[in-house]
């Protein structure tokens, strides 16, 4: 019983087949034509480019839930020399010079700031700022 329905449909899927291999051939020579409406086609180019523009927004919205560290470093050096010349004065009563000279002076420091930031995203939405201070 079961051979009895095996080969007619095996026979079945013969035939159409061999349709399906024919309708093939058939288009063939519209294949061409076919491709290049597809390329040339506005709506198909917006799509494509609607599709991009949705992967590189997913892209950006994962990129809010990682967290951003920043780290930043100021450095600053003076040195300078200083020469002060005063007109010299003397006191009346007892006679002392005051202001004598050249006076001279070196003004010399030097500071630094190092900082990392790290801004993280809270459960709305926002970045909260975490400064710490090494």
């Amino acid at each position: 019983m079961k051979r009895v329905f095996i080969y007619p449909a095996l026979a079945l899927v013969g035939i159409l087949w061999g349709q399906y291999g024919k309708a093939q051939e058939m288009l063939k020579p519209f294949r061409n034509s076919i491709e290049k409406a597809v390329l040339h086609n506005k709506s198909i180019q917006n799509a494509l480019l609607e599709n991009q523009k949705v992967a590189l927004d997913r892209e950006e919205v994962k990129g809010k839930f990682l967290p951003n560290v920043s780290l930043n470093a100021l450095y600053g050096y003076v040195n300078t020399g200083v020469d002060v010349d005063l007109p010299t004065q003397q006191l009346p009563i007892t006679g002392i010079n005051l202001f004598e000279g050249t006076t001279k002076g070196n003004l010399s420091t030097q500071q630094s700031y190092p900082a990392l930031q790290l801004l993280r995203l809270s459960s709305a939405g926002y970045r909260l700022p975490t400064v710490r201070k090494p």
